[in-house]
């Protein structure tokens, strides 16, 4: 089976509108590191903190201001 990035993005989209957190947490990696998409900072922190918002776990966020601390 052949990868598709960007249909994968489109997917975790659907789920993550939905409501799946864990569709949040994977579309909030995704845009954060250009994985089948433009990496969009400002973005992927808005579906973490979703995720987060419905009990997931807080790690993701910690990447998005990891470079403040470094």
């Amino acid at each position: 089976v052949k990868k598709d990035q960007k249909m994968g993005v489109s997917y975790f989209q659907v789920a993550a509108k939905l409501g799946d957190a864990d569709a949040q947490q994977e579309l909030a990696f995704c845009l954060l590191n250009g994985k089948g998409c433009k990496k969009d900072r400002k973005e992927a922190a808005k579906w973490y903190r979703a995720a987060v918002a419905q009990g997931a776990s807080d790690v993701g966020l910690a990447w998005i201001y990891k470079e403040k601390f470094q």
